[in-house]
Order: structure tokens, then C-alpha cells, then sequence
């Protein structure tokens, strides 16, 4: 946060003049949400700022801009506290302009960045799951350019092993230039689109029950970068008329004008370490110059259209039911033993959420499997469920609201989940295939 000897010894005066200049009514927005009666906190609010008054000839609030560049620029940097190696890519491009951002256009170009980013991103996290992936971890985004409100920017990052960056910087590369090249296939872009718009339904169905942060954050975002909020009803509306319409080749030719061949920045930082073997600046550049000329092929989209049960299972039967300790619960004992308790509540609109619980966990194991039992939840869900790999998985699942998991603690086994109602029937299967 800077040099400790500012910190210890900058002028008193140095933090008023500070404060004065910037903390001012002028450039101030005041967000409050909840269960108020509106005129008498407007009143209050007018009271208690009464007495803080606009300053006279403010110093001007300026957005500096940031300049392009041709040449990749390339900052690459060391530091004792750093663990493990991290590279982050970026393609600077405009800002979109305040003045257009409350329109239909605005709407659409939102959704077809967020589409390549979203498919981008299921790529990097398919090689993520192979048994010896180029990088610990990886992801794309798009978003300001840091904290500068001038230009945004289209970014890739990645982490990697002590002796893996140059690999892992190569891999992202690779990716991303083939999805500039060849783009995202139909079925990639069917999947994206359904997650999406199932989204913006759960968003509706909960429209009475949002909770007060995400109106503030999306009013903060309005006040501070003029994002529009029509509110999740006019959304909804927009874009299940807008997504539908919109194909794959505009989401390609978006992407073709994200990822560009100039205004390319790099960032690597690592671990201050001797015999750690770092990229030399022209390495990158000759990296970045050398996209378009990478041997590539397009991306096979391998997808099945497997149920994810063949076939039900034999059903067993409820021996009782009854009310439950639980106020207001329902208590079902089943034929293979289980005891089910069913509550309804109205605090949710779109979701339901289940838990089982028995006794036992890891207390039950010979004390010599400690350092393996200590990994079984890390590990259990890698494998995926049933006849479907993790990624084949969340392949199949595209556009439903399910999702099942399980754990082991010290002193039980459990397994969770939860899902929109109309997709209930998924996260039973989900459940099953789990056990």
C-alpha cells in the first residue's frame, strides 16, 4: 500500500486536504434499502446533511485515458511472498460510452461477451481436468482495465506449477487464438445459452424475494458506471426474446474483435526463488507474435445424449408418515430405512434444498489410513457420477438448476443439494448416482 516511510511520517494537513478534495456532496451517491417508509428517511437524510455544504471551484473528477499500444508491453516481476507462478494476458479495448449504455444494443453486446467468456471458460476447465493439466488453474474474464474507466479489456490468466509457466502461458495462448480462429460450435453455444437464461428465470421467480445487497450493488453500479437496471422484470422479458435470436457466428466475430493483435499487455509474477527459471521478455512478445501462427485444429465438442439414469430404480415404499418434531415439518419413514422429514417454507421462490446426515464418518477408520481418509472429499466427486465424467457432467446438466454433493467429517457422512422445483426429479438422480 506503499512506502512505510510516507506512511509513518506524510503531514497531518496532507490527509485533511485529501479528504476535503475528494469526500464531497457533489461526487457522493447514498443507497438505502429495506423496510422503510421513504419520505421520512429522505427527510432525514436532508437534516443530517445539512450543514455539509458544496465546496467552492471543486477540483474536477478526470478519467484519465489510457494509451494504446503496439507493441506488446510486458511486466514481469519477483517477490519472496508470492507461492506459486501466475500469468495474466490482456487485450485493451475501448470503453463502452456512458451515453449508450441504456439501450437494446448495450444489452446484446453484454450477452454475447459474457457467452464467449462463459464457453472460453468451459474449455480452460475441461483441460483442468485432465490427469496432468499444463496449469493449476485458469480462467478468461472481460471487465475494466484494472481501475481505469477509460478502457476495458479482454483477459486470460493462469496459474501454474514453479516449472510449468512457460506451458501453461503457451495452453491459454493456444486456446485462446482457437477460439478467435475457428470460434465456438452449436452445441458449445446451446449449453451456454440455457445456463444463462435459466439463470435470469431462477432471478425472476425470486423477484419478490431478493435480498437488499443485490439491489444495492445494482444501483452502486448504476451510480458509479451508469449501468442500466430496468429491474429483473423488463430483463427477463428482453432477454428471452433477445438470447434466442442471437447466433453462434455473432458471438465468434465478437471474440475475433476482443482478442486483437495490438494493445496487448502481460503480467507474470512468481516466487522469488533460486533456480526458478522465468521468461525473458522477448520469449513473451515472440509468444504473442507467434498466435496466429500456432498448428491448431478446432475443438471437438464430445457430448452424449444419454440420460443420466437408464433406467429408475426399484421404488421402495413410505412405512409411516406422521407430523415431525420439527414445527410445521412433515416425518416419512421409508421401506429401506431412511427417515425423511419434508418442510415448506416461503423463503424461497425457486429453490429447494436438501440434506441427509447418518453417524459415523472418519472416527470409524484404523487410525493408520489417516492421511488417506483425510482427502476422500477432495477426491470422491473428481470421478464424476454414473456413466458421465465431471465434464460430460456439467455438459449434461446444461440449463437445469440441480446439483448434489457429498462429504465425509469426523463423526458423519453426509450428502446435499439443491435445485429449482421443475428440476427436483435431476437432483434425486443426482442423489442416487452420488450414493
Amino acid at each position: 500500500i506503499g512506502s512505510i516511510d510516507v506512511i509513518n511520517n506524510f503531514p497531518y494537513q496532507d490527509i485533511r486536504d485529501y479528504y476535503a478534495k475528494w469526500y464531497r456532496p457533489d461526487l457522493q451517491g447514498i443507497v438505502i434499502v429495506g423496510d422503510i417508509n421513504v419520505d421520512e428517511i429522505e427527510a432525514k437524510l436532508k437534516k443530517v446533511f445539512a450543514d455539509v455544504k458544496a465546496p467552492v471551484n471543486p477540483a474536477e473528477r478526470i478519467y484519465y485515458p489510457v494509451a494504446d499500444n503496439q507493441e506488446p508491453q510486458i511486466f514481469i516481476g519477483t517477490d519472496k511472498e508470492i507461492e506459486t507462478p501466475s500469468i495474466s494476458f490482456f487485450f485493451k479495448s475501448e470503453a463502452f460510452p456512458d451515453s449508450l449504455k441504456n439501450t437494446i444494443n448495450y444489452y446484446g453486446i453484454q450477452y454475447m461477451i459474457s457467452m464467449g467468456v462463459t464457453m472460453l471458460n468451459s474449455r480452460l476447465a475441461e483441460i483442468r481436468q485432465q490427469a496432468n493439466p499444463p496449469f493449476t488453474g485458469a480462467s478468461a474474464g472481460y471487465g475494466d482495465f484494472f481501475v481505469a474507466k477509460t478502457k476495458n479489456a479482454f483477459g486470460v490468466d493462469a496459474s501454474s506449477k514453479i516449472d510449468g509457466i512457460e506451458l501453461a502461458m503457451k495452453t491459454i495462448l493456444e486456446e485462446t487464438e482457437r477460439a478467435r480462429r475457428f470460434g465456438f460450435t452449436e452445441t458449445e453455444y446451446d449449453r451456454a445459452r440455457a445456463n444463462y437464461l435459466q439463470r435470469v428465470e431462477s432471478a425472476y421467480n425470486e423477484r419478490e424475494k431478493m435480498k437488499n445487497d443485490t439491489y444495492v450493488n445494482e444501483y452502486i453500479s448504476n451510480f458509479l458506471d451508469n449501468e442500466p437496471m430496468p429491474g429483473i422484470e423488463y430483463e427477463y422479458a428482453m432477454m428471452n426474446q433477445l438470447a434466442p435470436n442471437i447466433p453462434v457466428a455473432a458471438i465468434n466475430q465478437v471474440m475475433q474483435q476482443l482478442i486483437t493483435d495490438n494493445n496487448q499487455v502481460v503480467l507474470l509474477a512468481g516466487p522469488e526463488k533460486e533456480g526458478v527459471k522465468y521468461p525473458t521478455k522477448e520469449e513473451v512478445v515472440a509468444l504473442l507474435k507467434g498466435m496466429k501462427n500456432l498448428d491448431l485444429k478446432p475443438y471437438v465438442d464430445k457430448v452424449s445424449d444419454e440420460p443420466l439414469m437408464k433406467e429408475a430404480p426399484k421404488g421402495g415404499k413410505i412405512v409411516s408418515e406422521k407430523d415431525g418434531e420439527i414445527y410445521g415439518s412433515t416425518k416419512l419413514v421409508l421401506s429401506n430405512g431412511v427417515t425423511v422429514y419434508i418442510k415448506k417454507t416461503d423463503f424461497k421462490a425457486d429453490e429447494i434444498r436438501m440434506k441427509g446426515t447418518s453417524l459415523g464418518g472418519k472416527s470409524l477408520f484404523p487410525d493408520k489410513e489417516i492421511l488417506n481418509i483425510s482427502q476422500i472429499n477432495s477426491v470422491a466427486m473428481v470421478g464424476g457420477i454414473g456413466n458421465f465424467s465431471k465434464v460430460d457432467l456439467s455438459k449434461a446438466l446444461a440449463g437445469k438448476r440441480a446439483s448434489v454433493g457429498a462429504g465425509v467429517s469426523a463423526t458423519t457422512e453426509t450428502v446435499s443439494g439443491s435445485c429449482s422445483p421443475k428440476d427436483f426429479e435431476t437432483m434425486m438422480q443426482l442423489t442416487y448416482l452420488t450414493f
